[in-house]
């Protein structure tokens, strides 16, 4: 067994004071305090001495016990309190009488002739409050596996004392800005002899993070009590995430630091400052974060940070003839223009489909999946002979349908993309009636659109184009816009819920009529004065950019006679 030395701990409100243990020198009072840590065993006198004021105490101190008074302690000018205790056990012994005694707010008794027994107490620093008539000490009693004598001495000077419990040694005290001489050891400090009255406490420990100061209030013959939390400088980072897929391995810097728990989050700690790479996975998907840790702080990450990217393929798309116009659609069951050789899709469903005038349509269904390169070929064969007859003077519009890509549905007419369509009657003087509707696209910008007066090259024609609110005009030459010639014009009556008109347009050599269907009238929209060009020398036809789709019913060309 390891035997702890006895300690001596004297607290006091004394200016100075001289401290003499049997026949040593003496020793003075620093502050009011003397503390020693090796106490020898057998019989010892300690006597305390202060201008008029005297305190004996006579013990015998053993290895394994509480010291024992062996006889009881006395005072001169002052009032002193003698603690012994060991372990969980105390005694509590006093010059004067009566004392009625409380520890941690709970009532002892008073101090008899012998003391007072204080047993089962925790290791740890307990309150006593020591009352004489209307006079009150407070005072703090600590116990722990040493053997402990401890002396208080009470003057009846306006002081205070004051106990600072920091949970660290070698910790700075400032009282109202000036500095004390005490540090801390054993995690706690006392000051005595402060006065009476408000004061202000700060403590200070390098490496550790600056701490509120506190107030207390000092009173007379009492020691007060203050606790501060210290917590070191943080020298890391750490990583937080949540809204993450259960399961997902969590890397650091290519480095595994554990999973994704069940409720979606993941924490980790000790994360150098600087730049670091965080990446998820499970498997075949990735998702990287790149982020600078900085000591102290707790990055944290959600969606969309913590969601893993699709994993893409490269799709080779091959079609013959080389102005087929190709769409896909895909896991989002929407419909998209391919424009080009190749494109990057995630792993997935995808159905194609290529359509070309004079060939039949095609349509594949391909699975991609992640990291294999897909290659699709698509060869449209041409209408065989004996197919759509040429078409000899006003087509119909089944007529129109065979040859231009335009799909029967219901009592419609389709045609998805293709840019220009044009209608195959040259000279165009005449009139054209039909209903369009059609739904919002990305390059159409929400708009039936119609060309007149087209040429063979495709670079001279006038565009129109209607929506729910306006009429549009744009004259085109030489494949671009003429200037000045742009023309929107509100639509007047009621606004529509739908794109959908019937629409007469009346062509002749020297203008273009525009009319919509309003009840059972014709109301004349747009007069284009034709200028430049003669209308009746090109085409009609709709222009579908994109993968805009249109649906035109009721389609008629009437020639001028």
């Amino acid at each position: 067994m390891v035997v702890v030395p006895q300690s001596l701990r004297i607290a006091s409100d004394l200016v100075s004071a001289k401290v003499k243990l049997d026949d040593q020198q003496p020793a003075d009072l620093q502050d009011g305090q003397f503390t020693s840590d090796a106490i020898s065993w057998g019989n010892q006198t300690i006597e305390i001495t202060s201008a008029g004021v005297k305190t004996v105490v006579v013990f015998e101190a053993a290895a394994g016990r509480a010291p024992v008074l062996s006889e009881p302690p006395t005072a001169k000018e002052a009032k002193a309190v003698v603690v012994t205790s060991f372990g969980n056990q105390a005694r509590i012994q006093a010059t004067y009488s009566p004392v009625k005694v409380t520890v941690d707010n709970q009532d002892l008794g008073e101090i008899g002739p012998n003391g007072l027994d204080v047993p089962s107490l925790s290791v740890a620093n307990h309150d006593v409050v020591l009352t004489e008539g209307k006079d009150r000490h407070t005072m703090s009693l600590t116990v722990g596996a040493a053997p402990i004598l401890q002396v208080q001495i009470y003057s009846d000077r306006n002081v205070g004392s004051l106990l600072i419990q920091t949970g660290e040694d070698g910790v700075r005290v400032e009282i109202d800005g000036k500095a004390q001489k005490k540090m801390s050891k054993g995690g706690q400090v006392r000051i005595t002899n402060l006065p009476v009255k408000p004061h202000t406490v700060r403590v200070f420990k390098d490496g550790f993070q600056e701490v509120a100061a506190l107030p207390v209030e000092i009173k007379k013959g009492e020691e007060a009590k203050l606790q501060f939390a210290l917590h070191p400088v943080p020298t890391v980072g750490a990583l937080a995430l949540h809204g993450a897929a259960t399961g997902l391995q969590v890397l650091l810097d290519q480095k595994p630091v554990g999973t994704v728990g069940a409720d979606g989050s993941f924490s980790f700690s000790n994360i150098p400052p600087g730049n670091h790479t965080i990446e998820l996975t499970e498997g075949r998907r990735h998702k990287q974060i790149a982020h600078v840790f900085k000591a102290g702080e707790t990055a944290q990450f959600g969606p969309p940070d913590v969601q893993l990217q699709a994993a893409k393929s490269a799709v080779k798309i091959s079609v013959s003839p080389a102005n087929a116009v190709v769409t896909y659609r895909g896991p989002d069951n929407k419909v998209h223009e391919v424009r080009g050789p190749s494109l990057e899709l995630e792993e997935g469903q995808y159905v194609f489909s290529a359509s070309a005038p004079g060939h039949t349509d095609a349509s594949q269904t391909v699975t991609v999946a992640a990291g294999k390169p897909l290659n699709i070929a698509m060869n449209l064969t041409a209408n065989k002979a004996g197919g759509p007859a040429k078409i000899v003077g006003p087509a119909k519009m089944e007529e129109w349908a065979a040859a231009s890509g335009w799909k029967p549905e219901s009592d419609w007419f389709v045609h998805r993309g293709g840019g220009l369509v044009l209608y195959p009657a040259i000279p165009s003087a005449g009139t054209i009636v039909f209903t369009a509707r059609r739904d919002a696209g990305t390059f159409g910008k929400g708009r039936i659109q119609w060309v007149a007066g087209c040429v063979d090259s495709k670079s001279d024609y006038v565009l129109f184009g209607i929506d729910k609110k306006s009429f549009h005009r744009q004259e085109m030459a030489g494949g671009k816009k003429v200037k000045d010639s742009e023309k929107a014009e509100p639509l007047k009556g009621a606004a529509v819920k739908e794109l959908q008109f019937s629409i007469k347009i009346d062509i002749s050599v020297d203008s273009v009529v525009t009319s919509i269907q309003q009840g059972s009238d014709w109301a004349v929209v747009d007069k284009w004065p034709a200028s430049g060009l003669n209308p009746t020398n090109g085409k009609f036809g709709f222009y579908l950019p994109g993968t805009d789709e249109l649906y035109i019913s009721n389609f008629s060309f009437t020639p001028a006679r």
